[in-house]
C-alpha cells in the first residue's frame, strides 16, 4: 500500500505545481479572489499530501502507530488505519468543495451583481456561470457534479439523499443511488477534478476581468 499512497502523492504534488503555475504565470495575487482560489488549492494539497506521507511513513509501521495509539489486535490496528485514510481523504474533499463553491459564487457577484448569491444554490450558481461564458456541459461539468455530490454523501455519513443519477466521466460510469453509500471518491478520480477544475479556471479567467 505505500507504493501505492506514494505514487497518490507525486500525482497531487504535480497537479500542486500546475495550479501554482497559472498563479505565477498570470501574475495572480492573494488581494484579488482568482489569486486566492490559487493559493488556497495550494495549501489544501499540501495538507494533504502531508497527512499521505505520514501516513506512508508512519502509520503504516504498526509499531511506530502503537506509539500513539496502541492496538490490542491487527484487526483494530487496520480498523483505525483505514478510518484515517478515509479521514483524510474526506477533509481533503469538504475543503476543496468549499475553495471552489467560494471561487464561484465571487465570479457569480462580479457578472450577475445585482442578485444576492448567498440566497442560491451552488448548482443555481454554476449553471448561470456556464450558460454566461457559453461553456459546454462537459468534462468540467461533470467534475464540478461529483465533486459535490461526494461532498453532500459526507454531510450524510457517507449516504447518498438525493435522486438516482448515473455519470460518464473520464473511463468512469459513476452511479449515486438514493440510500446508498458512494463509490465515487477515488483519489484517481479527484485528480481528474483537480485537473478539469484547473481548465475551467483557464477558461473562465480568460473572459473575465476581476
Amino acid at each position: 500500500m505505500k507504493q501505492e499512497v506514494v505514487a497518490i502523492i507525486i500525482q497531487f504534488e504535480k497537479i500542486r505545481l500546475d495550479y501554482k503555475e497559472i498563479y505565477f504565470k498570470n501574475n495572480l495575487t492573494d488581494k484579488k479572489f482568482d489569486g486566492q482560489f490559487i493559493n488556497h488549492v495550494d495549501k489544501t494539497i499540501i495538507f494533504l499530501n502531508l497527512n499521505l506521507q505520514n501516513f506512508a511513513d508512519n502509520l503504516l509501521n504498526k509499531q511506530i502507530f502503537d506509539r500513539i495509539l496502541p492496538t490490542d489486535s491487527i484487526n483494530d490496528y487496520n480498523s483505525v488505519l483505514q478510518n484515517y485514510y478515509t479521514q483524510t481523504k474526506s477533509s481533503f474533499i469538504y475543503n476543496f468543495v468549499s475553495i471552489v463553491e467560494n471561487y464561484f459564487r465571487n465570479i457569480y457577484s462580479v457578472i450577475f451583481p445585482n442578485n444576492k448569491t448567498r440566497q442560491i444554490t451552488v448548482t443555481k450558481i454554476l449553471k448561470d456561470i456556464f450558460n454566461y461564458f457559453g461553456i459546454a456541459e462537459n468534462d468540467e461539468w461533470n467534475a464540478l457534479s461529483i465533486l459535490l455530490k461526494i461532498r453532500n454523501t459526507i454531510h450524510n455519513n457517507g449516504y447518498y439523499c438525493s435522486k438516482n443519477e448515473m455519470i460518464n466521466y473520464k473511463s468512469y460510469i459513476i452511479t449515486f443511488i438514493n440510500g446508498q453509500p458512494h463509490t465515487a471518491a477515488h483519489f484517481e478520480i479527484l485528480t481528474y477534478i483537480l485537473v478539469d477544475i484547473k481548465n475551467l479556471f483557464l477558461i473562465i479567467h480568460s473572459k473575465i476581468k476581476i
